[in-house]
């Protein structure tokens, strides 16, 4: 391959030492070979991928434009693209028993029932319902046809009958004529078999049990504020945490993604109904990479490496027994593009709540240390649509009023499923009030709603990258003593439009720079294999 050799101040020189058995991805020559030099300017083109050949790259205050896309990535991509990385918890010498199951497996397990009451658990403090119900309790549903009861071996081939009954389907109330919950409930027909989920292995590989809902945000006076609200659910079939037995458990955590940097921007934790964390996660302080350990499904040692961020704009909140945790939380890497952009959470031990580390709590739940089972959520993870646009296939799901369970009310009637539009939740269009849980799309202490973009002002984003630093040492952004240990963790929170300056060294590994940045370098330097 020939050398390009610039002709104007400040620009690109890339020279290609080709070693034997060294290769190019298809395209990439190409690439290379359009290089044209701009009048007054640097050589542009699509994208750099620097893969297993070694490149020394003379850079001088290069812009760098994005690879071409054919369109803005929709709610959708983002919400695959940062789908989040779990963790379960040890205790007692065993890990988690209870495990995520769809909607669907949850409907083949129950009775959609009237009337349930909780049992008062006398082993409790006052004022709590801990219940361990087996039948009967309440008064199951009789199907529409007439032909029998709405139990577990109907609900299996039937799962949209649940909508059937009267007030039983949300959508048949009215501003006019408002919603009203009729009573009903989903009780475990044999709670034993049916607390312990789906298998692992359908968890991780289809997402079973795994739903997402993102909507664009939606600024004071109705415009559009150029972010995305993505939220996070699992469904677990039981909890049992201590002194809040109840059959069904609905736990969600949300992102909010800032399409002027190309980065998240605030990660919001809710547990419990009245603990609620929120962290601004950009512009970015301080940034190291740790090591995560956990266990595979077999119970086998395993570690992911993450990126341990900490924070300046926080709130955190709770009842009486809460306690704060770190204000820090963790990045995941993703497998295949090595960055790290996917949310970590800390489910705790059989009440499945989610925390954003290991510290803090409840007094009164279970361990949260992320020791058990973990796993990045599948990429087939279930999309439940908006209220707007539905999926169908989960319209039960969405849309059933009653309690998911035996307590916790339907996905979208929790202050975590955000409503866009004027007048937003308030406003819904069925007449739904009594929605649980703390509200994270409201402003909380310093923390605005909706938030500011991550970066007033792109062009002052500047990050040092060097591969002599050791990866568990913090970065910070501006700093050359603090300068970024790769090139992936930098690219991580580099904002478009940002700067990543390299310092001297050789940058081991494929690298593909795909956001709309400035590279810079002083010095000579190498990527290698």
């Amino acid at each position: 391959m020939r050398l390009i050799r610039p002709t104007a101040k400040h620009c690109v020189g890339v020279r290609n030492n080709m070693r034997r058995g060294t290769h190019l991805r298809a395209g990439e020559m190409d690439s290379f070979a359009r290089l044209t030099p701009l009048r007054g300017s640097c050589f542009r083109h699509a994208s750099m991928s620097i893969t297993s050949v070694a490149l020394t790259v003379l850079l001088f205050d290069a812009p760098l434009p994005a690879r071409a896309q054919t369109s803005t990535p929709s709610p959708h991509d983002l919400a695959i693209r940062f789908r989040p990385y779990l963790k379960t918890t040890r205790d007692s010498g065993h890990g988690e028993t209870i495990r995520p199951a769809s909607w669907q497996w949850f409907l083949g397990n129950v009775s959609l029932v009237i009337g349930y009451k909780p049992t008062k658990d006398f082993n409790c403090a006052a004022g709590t319902m801990g219940t361990d119900d087996q039948w009967p309790d309440g008064d199951i549903v009789a199907r529409p046809d007439g032909g029998g009861l709405m139990d577990h071996s109907y609900l299996l081939t039937h799962s949209d009958q649940i909508l059937t009954p009267r007030g039983a389907d949300v959508r048949t109330g009215s501003p006019s004529s408002p919603a009203v919950n009729q009573g009903y409930a989903l009780h475990l027909d044999d709670k034993k078999s049916g607390e312990q989920g789906e298998p692992w292995s359908a968890v991780t590989a289809t997402g079973d049990g795994l739903y997402m809902h993102a909507e664009e945000i939606n600024a004071a006076d109705g415009s559009d504020a150029g972010m995305v609200n993505i939220e996070y659910t699992v469904a677990w079939p039981y909890n049992a945490g201590i002194c809040s037995y109840h059959h069904g458990d609905l736990t969600t955590m949300t992102v909010v993604y800032d399409r002027a940097s190309d980065l998240i921007t605030r990660l919001s934790y809710s547990a419990h109904g009245v603990a609620l964390e929120e962290f601004q996660i950009a512009p970015t302080p301080q940034v190291r990479i740790v090591t995560l350990t956990g266990e595979d499904d077999q119970g086998k040692a395993q570690t992911v490496r993450a990126a341990q961020v900490l924070m300046l704009g926080v709130f955190e909140g709770g009842d009486s027994h809460y306690t704060p945790c770190d204000a820090y939380v963790y990045l995941a890497q993703d497998p295949e593009t090595g960055r790290f952009e996917h949310p970590v959470v800390y489910a705790e031990y059989n009440s499945h709540e989610f925390w954003p580390n290991p510290s803090g709590g409840e007094t009164t739940v279970a361990k949260h240390t992320g020791d058990g089972f973990s796993f990045l959520a599948s990429d087939r993870i279930e999309d439940l649509g908006t209220v707007a646009k539905p999926n169908s296939t989960d319209a039960p799901f969405l849309f059933f009023n009653g309690a998911w369970g035996t307590d916790p009310r339907p996905v979208m009637q929790h202050k975590t499923w955000y409503w866009p539009g004027p007048g937003g939740r308030a406003a819904n269009p069925y007449g739904i009030t009594g929605f649980t849980d703390r509200d994270p799309y409201t402003s909380l202490g310093d923390m605005k709603w909706p938030p500011d973009p991550g970066y007033a002002d792109l062009s002052k984003a500047v990050e040092y990258v060097s591969p002599n630093v050791a990866p568990d040492k913090f970065a910070e952004f501006n700093s050359v003593q603090f300068a970024f240990p790769d090139v992936s963790t930098a690219l991580s929170f580099l904002p478009k439009g940002g700067t990543l300056i390299f310092a001297n060294g050789e940058y081991p590994g494929a690298q593909t720079f795909d956001r709309p940045s400035t590279l810079r370098a002083l010095v000579p330097v190498t990527f290698g294999r």
